[in-house]
């Protein structure tokens, strides 16, 4: 039988979770950050444009995953101009 590679997959609640663009991250380019459930989560993204379009939907889905009374106002980040 062949060797199959397993992916290691774990559940993350995004409930009460920030996620940035991981500007500190030196070692790749075009990384987000996941805190969540004392995890801290990297995700590399091919390119600028991906990475955003990443952090939208996982600041839109960690916007929703609490209840009304708990939410705060949603964060919008912008990025500087690259040189």
């Amino acid at each position: 039988m062949e060797d199959v590679p397993r992916l290691h997959v774990r559940n993350i609640s995004l409930q009460l979770a920030k996620c940035e663009i991981a500007t500190d991250y030196t070692q790749r380019p075009n990384v987000i950050r996941i805190r969540a459930c004392d995890r801290t989560v990297l995700i590399e993204c091919k390119d600028r444009i991906d990475a955003l379009t990443w952090l939208e939907h996982l600041q839109a889905a960690a916007n929703i995953a609490t209840s009304l009374e708990d939410r705060s106002m949603p964060k919008f980040y912008t990025l500087p101009r690259a040189p």
